[in-house]
């Protein structure tokens, strides 16, 4: 049954994607107006036809006029209805970022050289926003609370109103092709617990006064010991007879710190980026130089917003490229 319902919904998809396709700015016309009585409208309807059956059987001429006066007023108030949507202008907005599990205000502006009365726009699943006047032009957002984290294509916008008398439901589905760039919702760690696994780096522009074993600057001549590489030996001095040397050089300890993957303090793997996001989130505000280690990404130590960006975009799409 679910396979058949899925089936179905994929077909209405594609047919709703040729009958109203995705755009940024959408005029709504007769192909993207959807109409169709409500249950009042139902009954109304039945009334209006009870009317009209009653005084032609007793052939009583008010009867029959009070009929086409209800019919009247219902094809009015269809009319009313569809051209309370004809003509409207919607426009959305491309991309979108925040954190998940947590609200995201995504802006609409909306455009009219009429009025416009009780517009109801909502993401399926989400709260609904109400626009109870419209005249000329109107900023508003609309509520999208992610429940994962990715690169998420937001599905269609329903507007819908019960405008004049709630007779007819009129609504549409606008397609904006709006990407939201979903970050791991950030769940605080401890530094201190992290503190020996936070790594460093190597110094650019001057050093700590700290260095550690490295390959860079050349710093003493030690005895030889059994085992140690023969690619440090110091053969030249070995040359002239002088005894079986080995080189030691060192590198300089910068104050970099370096975001692993693999230091977080859980096995959860979205936990593991949650605290990231958050330690991410810890850095930026301290100003400090930071680089981030995802095994299948590593970002540079750096700061500043596009640094930010990055591997805050890199915690949101880790293990998902497939998926996109």
């Amino acid at each position: 049954m679910s396979s058949v319902k899925k089936r179905l919904h994929h077909r209405f998809d594609q047919w709703l994607k040729r009958r109203v396709p995705p755009s940024l700015h959408k005029i709504l016309d007769n192909r993207s107006i959807f109409i169709f009585p409500t249950r009042l409208g139902f009954i109304y309807l039945f009334v209006m036809i009870l009317v009209f059956v009653l005084g032609t059987n007793y052939q009583n001429n008010v009867i029959i006029l009070l009929a086409y006066l209800l019919a009247s007023i219902f094809i009015t108030v269809m009319l009313q209805s569809y051209f309370n949507f004809k003509g409207l202008s919607i426009i959305g907005t491309a991309q979108v970022v925040g954190f998940a599990n947590q609200q995201f205000n995504i802006p609409f502006t909306l455009e009219s050289s009429k009025p416009r009365q009780s517009l109801n726009l909502r993401f399926i699943g989400q709260p609904t926003t109400t626009v109870d006047y419209l005249e000329n032009k109107l900023s508003t957002t609309v509520v999208y609370t992610p429940l994962r984290r990715g690169e998420i294509s937001l599905e269609r916008l329903n507007i819908r109103s019960q405008h004049v008398l709630g007779l007819f439901n009129t609504w549409t589905w606008c397609d904006f092709g709006i990407t939201a760039i979903v970050y791991p919702e950030a769940k605080p760690v401890s530094t201190r617990t992290l503190s020996k696994k936070l790594e460093t780096g190597k110094v650019e522009d001057g050093d700590s006064g700290k260095f550690i074993d490295g390959n860079d600057d050349f710093q003493e001549l030690n005895r030889y010991r059994q085992g140690e590489p023969l690619s440090q030996i110091a053969w030249k001095q070995f040359a002239r007879g002088q005894g079986k040397y080995t080189k030691k050089y060192h590198q300089p300890v910068s104050n970099d710190v370096w975001l692993n993957l693999d230091d977080m303090p859980t096995y959860d793997i979205e936990v593991k980026l949650s605290y990231l996001c958050y330690l991410v989130g810890q850095y930026a505000g301290q100003n400090t130089n930071f680089g981030l280690n995802l095994k299948e990404k590593i970002i540079a130590p750096s700061t500043g917003h596009e640094h930010i960006q990055s591997c805050l975009y890199a915690l949101a799409t880790y293990g998902k490229q497939g998926e996109l």
